[in-house]
């Protein structure tokens, strides 16, 4: 009765291998192969630098864009607010859906089974920011358009007194040049539609101060 030199199992008659170790009967001992562990590849490395980048990018869009939407809305620049606006919204959604991804990209096989859900959050995150977007939009436009009439029919009021009767209607010159210098010039629908809430607005101040200037 055989057995192997290098685990001690019993050897059937004959047997040229042991059916335990793998030793050669009768021979020396076969070297295990090491294992090499995989190495993380550079371009790997780089992608995630990338992600890192980005999520600090979308983190800092955010807040920044908000916040100078909310100033230019101060000052009364509409279209650049609105730009400011969307592109702060936008930064905060993008900085939700990496943070979201990069955690489920940890979980394997829950990645998978996740993808419909996290599809319905991130079509929830996008229409509750486009209803908030909105109506900042409505209630600073509305506050806009409320400081354009008031301005309007101040600048038309204290024309028109100064003047008293000497003119009888404002020159739609110097109504426009008034608006551009506070506003800017009307190029743009958003600010034609100022204007024209200007330019009401003045036209009846301006007939109100000749009344009160006789």
């Amino acid at each position: 009765m055989a057995f192997c030199g290098n685990c001690g199992t019993q050897l059937d008659d004959g047997a040229k291998f042991c059916p335990k170790c793998g030793q050669v009967v009768g021979g020396a001992s076969v070297p295990q192969q090491e294992v090499i562990q995989p190495q993380t590849s550079v371009e790997q490395e780089k992608k995630e630098k990338l992600k890192i980048w980005q999520k600090v990018l979308c983190f800092l869009i955010g807040p920044v864009g908000i916040l100078c939407g909310l100033i230019l809305l101060i000052r009364k620049k509409t279209s650049m607010a609105k730009s400011a606006l969307l592109l702060g919204a936008l930064g905060t959604i993008f900085n939700v859906m990496l943070t979201q991804s990069g955690g489920n990209s940890s979980n394997g096989n829950m990645e998978k089974a996740a993808k419909t859900e996290e599809s319905v959050q991130e079509t929830s995150i996008t229409n509750d920011a486009s209803e908030a977007e909105e109506s900042i939009d409505e209630t600073a436009v509305s506050e806009i358009a409320n400081q354009i009439a008031e301005e309007g029919y101040n600048d038309g009021y204290q024309c028109g007194f100064s003047l008293g009767t000497s003119i009888a209607n404002p020159q739609q010159e110097v109504i426009k040049s008034n608006f551009s210098i506070e506003h800017g010039a009307p190029s743009t629908p958003e600010m034609a539609e100022l204007f024209r809430i200007y330019k009401e607005n003045y036209e009846r101040g301006y007939r109100e101060g000749q009344k009160a200037g006789q």
